[in-house]
């Protein structure tokens, strides 16, 4: 039902505005502190989220060894970066609210920052590629922008057991709370929520 709903609150948006915006977005993880021992699979699940929704799947590509490499979806999913090309209309307002710092934390402990970047009109190699060369050169490039979600979650990659999830979205200003196997779960949902919500938006506003 609420994947029904969020079809028509997206199809409404780009009725209202169908022209605007760009048609071209990438978004661009990073997981902060990646040397710091191993990922708990936010960037991993965050990037699946991004290749199996809206828009037009265009590149995916990360950075091995400082090169940029395409990535096969039929494998696994880089932990760092990773940026993923979209293309079609009404894409901007949507994935906008996405370019922060998404957090989740274990009871445990441990937990994993990622820092996700919404770009206009480039290519996932390009913008890979000018990380590289920010990297060699010693610039600054992981500050963490805003808070954009906050996740509780004890399960993971390789862990079929069921686990509370709990996740804080701060530009919905809504909690998701359930128990699942998959983290995915949640972010799916509040990704629909959110095409729901925002339809007074249009891109570019």
């Amino acid at each position: 039902m609420l994947a029904a709903l969020a079809e028509v609150g997206f199809v409404r948006r780009l009725l209202e505005a169908p022209l605007a915006g760009s048609m071209k977005i990438t978004l661009a993880l990073t997981r902060i502190g990646s040397h710091r021992g191993r990922s708990l699979g936010l960037a991993s699940g965050l990037g699946r989220l991004y290749c199996s929704q809206r828009g037009e799947l265009a590149e995916v590509a990360c950075l091995r060894s400082g090169e940029v490499q395409p990535v096969d979806l039929d494998g696994p999913m880089p932990s760092t970066d990773l940026a993923v090309t979209l293309v079609g209309p009404g894409l901007e307002s949507l994935w906008a609210a996405e370019d922060g710092c998404h957090v989740w934390t274990r009871t445990d402990g441990t937990s994993e920052v990622v820092r996700v970047r919404v770009h206009r009109d480039r290519d996932a190699s390009e913008v890979l590629e000018e990380r590289a060369e920010a990297l060699v050169s010693g610039e600054p490039v992981d500050t963490l922008g805003r808070a954009v979600r906050r996740i509780r979650y004890d399960g993971g990659p390789g862990d079929s057991r069921s686990h509370l999830l709990t996740i804080e979205d701060f530009t919905l200003g809504e909690v998701y709370r359930r128990h699942t196997t998959k983290l995915g779960d949640g972010l799916e949902a509040l990704l629909w929520l959110r095409m729901t919500w925002d339809t007074e938006a249009t891109d570019g506003a």
